[in-house]
């Protein structure tokens, strides 16, 4: 292996988002000249699928182990029963990798605060469980134990990867215009002032991250008109699809190699 990621990993991603717009077909209405809908996912967002597929066969895991579609994509919760993620990595009993791919097209002053509650809560639920033993077995006291003796240890206590990719439609409403604040009793972070809702996303996607909710955090923008030719943009190098399958395909190298 040549590297972390499929020689045609550019091509893959461009293919991607080439899909994305031309399989949109009529999801999206308009009403009163403005987009009205839309929070896409499912069939949209299957070349990301396919690419998170090629990155993980890339680090030499079996088809076996790669889950895309199935009963096997449902993962437990903590504060929900359950969650069906996009894609999973399940090797030999061991949960090794959950990710998430999403979408946003119009609508973003009501939908983005519900995008970002739903990214938060989905990645705080998982690691509780996980904490709980739900996901997979964690180290702890089998019953009753007397000092110096030693704990049911997992045989391997590492943590799997958790990644996030949102694509955001680029338009003058979404990356040009500063979203204003109302004013609150206790005031706002200042990072937030004059920021466009691209610009939110993208401190979302940094934050994530550093606050350890997820491995890697993706964020892509593309307009309908260049989205035909696969046509994107990233706003940081933290955010980049790159930077996120190259954090995923570290992680699995590091798992299995």
């Amino acid at each position: 292996m040549s590297g972390l990621l499929p020689a045609d990993f550019d091509a893959l991603l461009f293919e991607a988002v080439r899909l994305f717009w031309t399989t949109k077909g009529n999801k999206i209405t308009h009403s009163q000249g403005g987009t009205r809908s839309s929070v896409l996912s499912g069939k949209h967002m299957d070349g990301f699928t396919q690419i998170f597929q090629r990155v993980a066969q890339h680090a030499g895991l079996p088809e076996a182990s790669i889950l895309t579609r199935g009963a096997r994509l449902t993962l437990p919760g903590y504060f929900r029963a359950s969650k069906n993620w996009d894609a999973v990595v399940l090797h030999e009993g061991r949960l090794l990798a959950a990710l998430e791919f999403k979408s946003q097209v119009g609508s973003f002053g009501n939908n983005q605060n519900n995008r970002i509650e739903e990214v938060v809560g989905l990645g705080h639920d998982f690691w509780t469980a996980r904490r709980h033993g739900l996901v997979e077995p964690v180290a702890r006291p089998d019953g009753e134990t007397t000092e110096g003796e030693p704990l049911d240890i997992v045989e391997d206590p590492r943590p799997p990867f958790l990644g996030y990719l949102l694509l955001l439609e680029d338009t003058p409403r979404s990356s040009k215009e500063p979203v204003s604040i109302a004013a609150g009793a206790l005031g706002h972070d200042p990072v937030f002032t004059g920021a466009t809702y691209a610009d939110r996303y993208r401190i979302m996607a940094e934050r994530l991250m550093s606050e350890r909710l997820y491995n890697g955090v993706g964020l892509m923008m593309s307009s309908q008109s260049d989205g035909d030719n696969g046509a994107y943009w990233t706003m940081s190098e933290a955010t980049a699809p790159r930077a996120l399958f190259r954090s995923f395909a570290a992680h699995l190298l590091g798992a299995v190699g």
